[in-house]
């Protein structure tokens, strides 16, 4: 219902799961993680701000109980920075916008690390252009635009979007 911006069904039926969840606390952070992160989406497209910013912090804090804590190298917790980190570009806060992108590309450098073990060089590579992305945002959402054209012309292209060539 979110993805056809049937904002009113989606938040019902996000806050009857929370309602489940609420009642039952067996049900892993992760789980309510997600829950919270639909809420908050929700929130801030109906433009409550301070409600979407209070969900997104829980649904990232809840995400750092399932991954096991901060520097564990869970992409999940730079995916949910980079959730806030578009939240704080909506509302033009910029310096939470700065300190959630340190967060995130602090926690990346774990995964990074631990992405040497395993086959996850695309995600790697993808991930950090994603971050390098967020990098440009913020310098030209501070005025910095010329310093933001150049991080973003530095990002190599994509081996996961241009992999397959559609004629």
């Amino acid at each position: 219902r979110y993805l056809r911006y049937d904002l009113k069904g989606s938040m019902d039926i996000a806050m009857e799961v929370m309602k489940v969840m609420e009642k039952n606390k067996d049900f892993p952070p992760q789980m309510r993680s997600s829950v919270l992160l639909q809420i908050a989406q929700n929130q801030a497209a109906l433009k409550q701000m301070p409600d979407a910013e209070r969900n997104f912090l829980r649904a990232y804090d809840e995400m750092l109980q399932y991954s096991g804590g901060s520097e564990c190298g869970n992409l999940n917790l730079v995916i949910y920075a980079c959730n806030l980190m578009d939240f704080y570009q909506e509302t033009g806060e910029y310096d939470k916008f700065a300190e959630w992108l340190k967060r995130s590309e602090h926690e990346f450098k774990f995964f990074e690390e631990k992405s040497k073990t395993r086959r996850d060089s695309s995600l790697v590579e993808e991930y950090k252009a994603h971050l390098a992305i967020y990098r440009a945002m913020l310098l030209q959402g501070t005025g910095h635009t010329r310093e933001a054209m150049a991080v973003y012309n530095a990002i190599p292209r994509s081996r996961i979007r241009y992999t397959f060539v559609i004629d």
